[in-house]
């Protein structure tokens, strides 16, 4: 299953499943630092399994655009900072977190 975010002026991020499941592990405690709010909202779409998150009314906002940039460039540094040592295949870490970069692109 693929899971999609939907950002401001018709920007979305999508992702496969499991690159999803591996940056929103990291990205849901970092994000609630900056918005409980925010990171409340795709908690709930996770739980609810349909794969898809409607962020542009929070991106109306350009404090929330601000956390968001922050939240997923805090992430990308902890798990580039973490490194590939858990993956089996280490040849697609790379790949991962250039998809993980591309989710500030939303805003």
């Amino acid at each position: 299953m693929s899971f999609i975010i939907e950002g401001s002026e018709g920007k979305d991020w999508q992702a496969t499943g499991w690159i999803f499941d591996a940056f929103a592990e990291k990205f849901v405690p970092v994000l609630r630092k900056y918005s409980d709010a925010m990171a409340i909202e795709l908690e709930d779409a996770i739980a609810a399994g349909i794969g898809y998150a409607d962020f542009s009314a929070f991106f109306d906002d350009h404090e929330n655009q601000q956390k968001w940039t922050q939240a997923v460039r805090e992430t990308v540094e902890q798990l580039v900072k973490d490194g590939d040592g858990d993956w089996q295949d280490k040849s697609k870490f790379d790949d991962f977190i250039e998809k993980a970069e591309e989710i500030a692109s939303i805003v």
